[in-house]
């Protein structure tokens, strides 16, 4: 992957779970908003429940930081209007500078 390819505007999301009243909810939590670099990897389309779906496979590199340095797989990222959800977080050799995440896109076709 190419370092100074960060052109890429992503915004990563968290789950938050609240209990109250004995009801349980999720709500997205924004973590960042960082620069990334984003690579299609593969892809293929699916038939389910009568419908064609697609799911692309993405790696992502962004820059190390606090903010980012807990980044889990039940984490996701939004790029526009498009969710990517996470599947893999990697400290690229251990060395805090760089965070890959192997991501999948889902879509409808």
């Amino acid at each position: 992957m190419v370092a100074g390819a960060f052109d890429k505007e992503i915004r990563i999301w968290r789950p938050v779970t609240d209990t109250a009243d004995g009801k349980t909810t999720t709500t997205p939590a924004n973590v960042a908003d960082v620069w990334a670099s984003v690579l299609p990897q593969s892809g293929r389309e699916y038939y389910r429940a009568s419908q064609v779906h697609a799911t692309m496979t993405h790696l992502v590199r962004i820059y190390y930081s606090p903010e980012v340095s807990g980044v889990k797989p039940t984490y996701w990222l939004t790029l526009g209007s498009r969710r990517l959800n996470i599947v893999s977080v990697t400290n690229v050799d251990e060395e805090s500078e760089f965070i890959d995440m192997v991501c999948v896109e889902v879509t409808d076709a």
